[in-house]
């Protein structure tokens, strides 16, 4: 395995805890003005979740510039597995069963993937277009003077 890939993995494993402090944060705030706010518990939680998963494919994939479906893959697992580890530990959350645990971990593991699939397909920001249609044409411009038998200008 690549250490560029394992590197941004692991900031956008940071990333994806982040983005679901945050999310988790927020949905405090709304659950607060909320009359009742057991009912939208559990929705919140697994909403910071996978929105968070999402987050560190997509931001894994932004770091390395390449492999968004391992990037995001490998941020996933390791974010599903930290998850289910902690879980493991916290009284109360025994409820849910292997079967599962293991769904949750794979359904985290493919939202962040497909995170990392996303983070690459972003188009380029306006100035990178510029840089990259100016090397375009100088490259088409040195190709069209090589051509023997072209009159160029």
């Amino acid at each position: 395995m690549n250490s560029k890939i394992l590197i941004s993995s692991l900031k956008g494993l940071a990333a994806a805890f982040i983005s679901a402090a945050v999310l988790l944060l927020l949905f405090a705030l709304a659950s607060v003005k909320s009359s009742d706010p057991m009912k939208l518990l559990a929705l919140f939680a697994y909403t910071a979740m996978y929105a968070g998963a999402f987050a560190g494919g997509f931001s894994a994939a932004r770091l390395n510039g390449s492999d968004g479906l391992v990037c995001g893959a490998l941020t996933g697992g390791l974010y599903a597995v930290i998850i289910t580890t902690a879980s493991l530990f916290i009284p109360g959350e025994g409820g849910c069963g292997i079967l599962c645990k293991l769904g949750i971990a794979i359904s985290l593991s493919a939202l962040s993937a497909f995170g990392g699939l996303v983070g690459l397909k972003r188009k380029a920001s306006p100035e990178k277009r510029r840089k990259m249609l100016f090397e375009k044409a100088r490259m088409q411009n040195n190709a069209a003077k090589r051509q023997p038998g072209r009159k160029t200008k």
